[in-house]
């Protein structure tokens, strides 16, 4: 009986269950300069046909026996996943990095595969093997894959023309510059045949990463496709056709993205949904009151509206790999500015903005202990696991006991200490504290802005100034690449794995738009342990690093974090994704449906 009523019925009784919560919670937030974000209607995506092959395509090779999963009868031909819209919306991969990835993973497969554990598995290629004294990686690729749309089958040549693709373009994401670093122009990539490529690379690359489902990089895509209809350069225009067991059917702007089952036994998974749609909300009250309707079966809810789901008879599901986490994030301490030329080798001064109030471990001290983690906890995310150093956890090599047994003290809410601190920097009621707050949405939680803003009560309730700036998803890019942010914090949610994310967030070794605090010392020791592939050798080093980092207050750790998918379970039977990747909501071909 769960679908009786209309949206519009489900959504005000929500959100006087909203409001009423909310005259429960006690908060002294009394932030002015907060934004609202529009949630689009729940609305029919725009038509826009599947762009097929012309006569003169590649002839497709016979494709292989499926080896992978059957589907079953489903109940419903469409299932509907809804989340917020990604903050750079493009059917151009180029474009898209990190959680916008998600927007078109269900047509792409990658090299390598990620298990519900968190293994790297064979995909498109059989196999890889390291060879030259790692100065080259070797691929064995799956024969037989075929393009959707009838495109012909993959093979090197589109794999080789996928890189330079991405990295012959100066406008690509940020990691653009991670891939020149690890293997520089396609002149360093080796086609032996069509299902043999050999890729010389630098010997210090975590460069796999790239290939995997964790990124999604470098997927499989179509260049003969490319080639007859050149870059999708508008929302309108069709993505490059992919080897998925979906392909791409049409987008709705800031609404929805439809896919379809592909019309042939796919060599690895056939999905139990004949189309699946991803529908962009930003209101968890009116994704909740979707679900109800029966017009979404699967979303992502906070805590409150998850119990409430619970009571309705709805599913739970959560990821299956330790690694997604919410942190705050300081922009304060580049060694350099100019990052075209010292960004790799740090010979400028460090940190280029000493005037930056961020630069003093004091404030970042201070503006920690100022954060009472508890009620945030209670109000956010109660089902998380408190997180004492970001990429450090309990059961990572590198992990220091003391991480856990002194964060009350050095961490810890206490208002007064906090105070002390900003006094002994400088600060007080003459000369107050001014910080910016970058408000951004992330898909690791469903209320980003309410947990920023949260941060921002604590501190103004303490005397500091915080600035809320809502730049889109391009400005804040081009802003951390050109160093603009230099006081200022951001909520940030990552998936990534340890040593890379410390290579993310925490170092400029990798790309030239830097996440985090970083010094010359810290990027040392990280270059050390980007060269040890065991666990065991990089322990001793990533324990020391850890220990840098921990006394010198990088940024606020908040939570590592379950994703939790509310499902209705008339319709979905269950759900096994990793979460710990780029785009974390998918795998979504292994939506498995309650048979008709």
């Amino acid at each position: 009986m769960r679908n009786r009523y209309s949206v519009g019925f489900i959504l005000v009784v929500v959100m006087a269950i909203s409001l009423a919560l909310a005259a429960c919670s006690s908060s002294d937030d009394d932030s002015t300069g907060s934004t609202t974000q529009q949630t689009p209607a729940v609305a029919a995506p725009t038509s826009q046909a599947v762009l097929q092959a012309p006569a003169a395509a590649p002839a497709a090779t016979a494709v292989p026996a499926v080896v992978g999963r059957q589907a079953v009868e489903a109940k419903v031909k469409r299932v509907v996943l809804s989340v917020e819209a990604p903050g750079n919306p493009s059917n151009d991969l180029r474009l898209s990095c990190c959680f916008d990835t998600m927007q078109l993973k269900p047509m792409y497969e990658n090299l390598i595969g990620l298990t519900e554990g968190g293994q790297y598995v064979p995909q498109l290629a059989t196999s890889w093997t390291v060879e030259d004294g790692g100065k080259a990686v070797r691929f064995q690729l799956r024969k037989g894959v075929q393009f959707q749309g009838g495109w012909g089958e993959w093979t090197a040549s589109d794999l080789k023309w996928k890189y330079s693709h991405l990295v012959d373009f100066e406008g690509s994401h940020r990691h653009r510059a991670d891939w020149l670093s690890w293997i520089g122009d396609a002149s360093n990539i080796e086609i032996i045949n069509d299902y043999e490529i050999l890729y010389h690379i630098n010997p210090a690359a975590n460069f796999l990463v790239g290939f995997s489902d964790r990124w999604s990089h470098m997927p499989a895509l179509s260049k003969a496709h490319y080639d007859a209809v050149g870059d999708p350069a508008t929302l309108d225009d069709t993505p490059i056709a992919g080897t998925g067991p979906y392909q791409f059917v049409k987008r709705a702007q800031g609404a929805s993205i439809l896919f379809e089952r592909v019309p042939y036994d796919h060599w690895r998974v056939n999905p139990d949904f004949q189309e699946f749609e991803y529908r962009f909300i930003s209101e968890a009250s009116t994704r909740f009151a979707a679900l109800l309707a029966g017009e979404v079966h699967i979303t992502k809810l906070g805590p409150d509206l998850t119990a409430e789901a619970r009571s309705e008879g709805f599913g739970v599901v959560e990821n299956t790999v330790k690694g997604p986490r919410v942190y705050g994030n300081f922009y304060c301490c580049w060694s350099t500015k100019d990052e075209s030329t010292n960004y790799k080798t740090y010979t400028g001064e460090w940190p280029y903005n000493p005037e930056s109030p961020l630069a003093n471990p004091k404030v970042r001290q201070a503006l920690n202990k100022f954060i009472n983690r508890a009620e945030l906890t209670t109000a956010y995310s109660p089902n998380s696991e408190p997180m004492y150093l970001e990429n450090w956890h309990p059961t990572y090599p590198g992990w220091d006991p003391r991480f856990e047994t002194e964060f009350a003290d050095k961490y810890g809410y206490d208002p007064a200490a906090a105070t002390a601190l900003l006094a002994e920097a400088g600060y007080g009621p003459n000369n107050p504290l001014e910080v910016n707050l970058i408000l951004a949405s992330i898909l690791n939680i469903s209320q980003p802005f309410d947990v920023a803003e949260g941060m921002a009560g604590y501190w103004r309730e303490n005397g500091v100034k915080v600035n809320l700036l809502s730049p889109d998803a391009s400005t804040r890019s081009a802003n951390t690449r050109n160093r603009v942010y230099d006081n200022h914090i951001q909520l940030a949610g990552s998936a990534t794995y340890q040593v890379f994310g410390i290579e993310l967030h925490l170092s400029n070794l990798l790309t030239a738009s830097s996440a985090g605090y970083s010094t010359p010392s810290t990027n040392a020791k990280l270059t050390e342990i980007r060269k040890l592939i065991s666990p065991t050798d990089q322990d001793p080093l990533l324990r020391e690093l850890g220990n840098e980092f921990y006394d010198a207050y990088p940024n606020i750790p908040l939570w590592y974090i379950s994703l939790q998918a509310i499902y209705n379970s008339d319709i979905v039977k269950t759900w096994e994704f990793a979460g710990a990747e780029h785009g974390a909501w998918n795998h979504v071909e292994d939506i498995r449906a309650v048979a008709k």
